[in-house]
């Protein structure tokens, strides 16, 4: 079914192959071929734990790379922001806008800290012995 949630989906159907077990004829067995409702809660609790890593990671080179108060101020907000986002990611009509919030301020903390400083450093040819940390 079109726009239904399939976890939902997959317990209501169990609830019915629960009922309907004691009335199939005798020797018949019913077995799970592919149950997607596993596929898409195993799916989401991945992407869960995907995104506290990340949020961890970059909360962590904030607070190296910016200092104490810089860090934790921006973490914060971060934080926050994703935190805010997390429950309308079960949301079928809001799901795809949360995950893009959620992962935007991630993917741009990270290439400001990482990726900028490096090209920053090739575009000025700046050696290893003139960078200062």
């Amino acid at each position: 079914m079109t726009g239904e949630n399939a976890v939902r989906m997959g317990a209501a159907v169990m609830d019915k192959i629960t009922t309907l077990e004691s009335m199939k004829p005798k020797g018949l067995q019913v077995n799970i071929i592919n149950f997607q409702a596993a596929r898409v809660t195993w799916s989401l609790d991945g992407f869960m734990v995907n995104l506290a890593e990340a949020v961890a990671i970059v909360v962590l080179l904030l607070l190296f790379f910016m200092g104490l108060r810089s860090g934790l101020l921006i973490g914060t907000v971060l934080v926050l922001t994703t935190l805010g986002m997390a429950p309308l990611l079960f949301h079928p009509f809001f799901a795809s806008m949360a995950a893009t919030i959620m992962g935007g301020p991630l993917i741009a903390t990270a290439l400001t800290l990482v990726v900028v400083p490096v090209f920053y450093s090739l575009f000025f040819r700046i050696s290893r012995d003139e960078m200062r940390f």
